[in-house]
């Protein structure tokens, strides 16, 4: 047991180094660091709501290893999404339009879909892991499925909020 919890303990010191690598490399990407540092909080905090769905709406019991491991994934996943999204309002500067929301209505439909598809297939692939028998198998397939449709709803629904005061402040 006291070799597991040193594991368990350097994964999460890894995973606190993956979010610092993250957030610089998205500052560097984004050119601001407000825009990176609320891309981190927002991915931290899907991890935290996909919890509580987990444990409460779908009320599964068993949290292991893995499932706090999931944060890896969603690590990658969710910067990813902020780089799309963020990366077409950069695009978007190039073209004429008449509003401000006419801008981020352009971008969002852009964005929202092409993150739809790779977030749906990439949700599916861990929520098929349901069908396993094992308990520790189909629990993080849910949990880690679940987790990808939270941050999929995370980044179309806070993060234009976070591009658009960037923009204006």
């Amino acid at each position: 047991l006291n070799k597991i919890q040193s594991q368990v303990i350097l994964d999460l010191a890894l995973a606190g180094a993956s979010m610092g690598f993250i957030a610089i490399f998205m500052c560097i990407q984004t050119g601001t660091l407000w825009v990176s540092l609320l891309a981190v909080m927002s991915i931290l905090i899907c991890f935290f709501t996909t919890n509580l769905l987990y444990r409460i709406i779908l009320d599964f019991r068993y949290l292991g290893i893995f499932h706090i491991l999931a944060v890896f994934i969603v690590l990658g996943i969710g910067a990813d999404d902020v780089f799309v999204f963020f990366d077409t309002w950069k695009e978007s500067a190039h073209k004429q339009y008449p509003s401000l929301s006419h801008r981020l209505s352009d971008v969002y439909r852009k964005a929202a879909l092409a993150m739809l598809f790779t977030s749906l297939t990439t949700a599916v692939a861990f929520i098929i892991s349901a069908f396993s028998p094992f308990l520790g198998i189909y629990t993080f397939g849910v949990f880690s499925g679940v987790l990808i449709i939270v941050n999929y709803l995370s980044v179309i629904l806070f993060f234009p909020t976070v591009v658009i005061t960037y923009h204006l402040y």
